[in-house]
């Protein structure tokens, strides 16, 4: 195992092919934020959504991660909107009778730069996200934070709705839901 090793593999100049097992932690979150022509809605899930475990394959260059499975779904029912009438608006706009999981597949982590002290860095991160079904990969700006058992990442990204061919369900008829979303999120994991 690269136990000790995955904090320092960025900085590394070689060329690194392994398996490592992490855990992502209920520390982890993602936050969906919206708005519509009467109130903004912010829809997340955290806490044991993620208590998982996942075994990734991988390739790194001089300032690359190449993931080969690195995937983990999110129970689009633990998704909480603040208000049950959101939440249940926000369910059905995710079909979640038909897809009851999202999924976030990394692929690349490509490091853009690194903190002087060498625990932080920052890069573009390429993930694939399954919504009710659909598939999208979005280019996405990150931080990384490195400890001692593992790491943390978070960043942002813009979404549409139709994107993933969704369609705002209201249980209001004169709500009007934007297209636009904004998906923030941290992820955290141990290394096991």
């Amino acid at each position: 195992m690269l136990t000790w090793l995955l904090p320092y593999l960025l900085i590394s100049v070689s060329t690194w092919t392994g398996e490592e097992t992490l855990f992502i932690k209920p520390s982890s979150w993602v936050a969906i934020e919206g708005t519509s022509n009467l109130v903004d809605f912010n829809c997340s899930l955290s806490g044991q959504g993620f208590a998982d475990t996942v075994l990734i394959a991988f390739q790194n260059s001089e300032n690359e991660f190449e993931f080969d499975a690195f995937s983990f779904p999110m129970p689009v029912d633990e998704f909480s909107c603040g208000n049950r009438f959101l939440t249940s608006d926000f369910k059905k706009t995710l079909c979640e009778e038909d897809h009851p999981f999202m999924n976030v597949r990394l692929l690349r982590f490509a490091q853009t730069r690194v903190h002087d002290s060498g625990q932080m860095d920052w890069g573009i991160l390429d993930a694939e996200f399954t919504i009710a079904g659909n598939k999208k990969t979005y280019k996405v700006q990150v931080r990384r934070i490195l400890n001692d058992t593992g790491f943390a990442m978070n960043g942002s990204v813009n979404v549409k709705m139709c994107e993933f061919g969704l369609e705002p369900k209201s249980s209001m008829p004169l709500v009007k839901v934007a297209d636009d979303l904004i998906v923030k999120f941290r992820f955290d994991f141990d290394q096991l």
